[in-house]
């Protein structure tokens, strides 16, 4: 008999076991375990090259958000265009096509991805318009995904520098990223070194309700006629003091100095901006309003405003990275009588909301940009000296190739004569046009 009973207490378990290992695989949530926890492994196998990128057939369609085994979630390549997402190019990330080089290059999350506007109306469509209409010949690729922090966006650095890039930019955005940041270090051995807190686990994390529920959502409508709807008790989740929290944004710090270190030995110019929670940037109308607010909200603006205090500070001192604010600019541009933010809860900004964001970022790299000098370019040797057996001529918007010495020195470039190094991003640039004859006036020295 008690025989039988340790067998059916066996079976019991071994069945209790098998189902929680089930429900935690299908339906994590059950469990209280959220769906961007969930980690996928890197297979052994390797696919195809052209049928991985060309694929015609993808199971996964339907859905925005992949599962990744590094960077835990990518968007869907080629996702089609929407108002508010999209498109997608090859690789998943919000552009119209891939260059082999890109003059500039922005890491982000969702607030630098662009929801709730047009591709060209986020804040990286707003930049390369302010750029070009300053008569500056750029192009922008925007890497950046929802539901990303500090650790994706130190991933893609590397990433981001095989573009041959002038400008690196990175966007924190502190409605999210200490969050964010903890999970993935906290949750996969990846990014064990990353841990600024070994006392810590990944059950350690606060329970911060999401979406918020109905009674914690602040509604305020402006004397202007500006309305949105504030989630302050949302926000203070992922600014509270707590051990969790700090170890998030000693994370950002801590990529932000890695960062640093990469992009300068590549000697690109780097900069860092921490875009502030919608309820942190109309907190200076609000006051000016006198509008009644919740305890939170007062709370949520103290922790906010000292959390991009202390970590501006740390990227202040970066010698190699320069830092760009956005709360004063964003404060003022909310005084407006025009929308940062949809009227709803949604903590996206609009195409306005967008715009002001690139404005104060253009304005400050604007002057670190130039277009290419016209001029003789030639191919730099591996011992540092000009591979004068051929050049290239750059005017008129077109790079002017010359075959050999002699074609040179037909067309007046006669040694010594002062050369550029050429670099990728040029060839990639610009129309090559052959050199085929003997013209001073259009192929000489000026």
């Amino acid at each position: 008999m008690n025989r039988d009973w340790g067998l059916f207490f066996l079976i019991t378990v071994l069945t209790l076991i098998v189902s929680i290992a089930l429900i935690r695989w299908l339906a994590p949530g059950l469990l209280g375990i959220t769906g961007d926890l969930q980690l996928v492994q890197v297979s052994r196998e390797v696919p195809p090259f052209y049928e991985n990128v060309f694929r015609s057939d993808n199971p996964t369609r339907g859905l925005f958000l992949l599962n990744d085994p590094i960077t835990k979630v990518r968007a869907l390549p080629k996702f089609p265009n929407d108002i508010n997402i999209g498109p997608h190019d090859y690789l998943g990330f919000r552009n119209r096509e891939i260059p082999n080089v890109a003059d500039l290059v922005v890491i982000g999350d969702s607030q630098t991805y662009g929801n709730n506007a047009l591709m060209e109306e986020n804040w990286p469509g707003w930049l390369l318009k302010n750029i070009q209409q300053k008569g500056l010949n750029k192009n922008l690729y925007n890497i950046s995904v929802g539901g990303w922090g500090a650790l994706q966006y130190l991933y893609m650095v590397d990433k981001a520098l095989t573009m041959d890039p002038e400008v690196v930019i990175v966007a924190f955005y502190t409605g999210n990223d200490a969050i964010e940041s903890f999970q993935l270090a906290y949750a996969d051995e990846r990014w064990k070194q990353y841990r600024p807190n070994k006392s810590l686990s990944a059950e350690d994390m606060p329970k911060i309700h999401y979406p918020p529920k109905p009674d914690e959502v602040w509604k305020v409508v402006f004397q202007d006629g500006v309305i949105h709807e504030f989630t302050p008790l949302y926000r203070y989740g992922g600014n509270q003091p707590h051990p969790v929290i700090d170890a998030g944004y000693e994370i950002m710090a801590i990529v932000a100095e890695t960062v640093a270190e990469k992009v300068s030995k590549s000697q690109r110019k780097l900069f860092f901006t921490i875009i502030p929670t919608a309820e942190l940037i109309y907190s200076a109308k609000i006051d000016q309003e006198g509008i009644s607010r919740p305890k939170v909200y007062d709370q949520l603006v103290a922790a906010e405003k000292k959390r991009i205090e202390v970590l501006a500070n740390r990227l202040k001192n970066l010698e190699t990275a320069a830092y760009i604010d956005l709360l004063a600019p964003l404060s003022v541009a909310a005084m407006e009588n025009k929308p940062l933010y949809p009227s709803d809860s949604n903590g996206h900004p609009v195409s306005g909301g967008y715009k002001a964001i690139a404005d104060v970022i253009s304005e400050t790299i604007s002057d670190k940009l130039e277009n290419p000098k016209e001029g003789l370019y030639m191919r730099v040797t591996a011992a540092g000296y000009p591979d004068n057996r051929n050049g290239y001529l750059l005017n008129n918007g077109k790079l002017h190739y010359f075959d050999s010495p002699e074609r040179l020195m037909g067309n007046g470039w006669i040694a010594p004569y002062k050369v550029k190094p050429l670099n990728m991003r040029m060839l990639n640039r610009y129309p090559v046009e052959s050199v085929r004859a003997t013209d001073y006036e259009r192929y000489g020295p000026k």
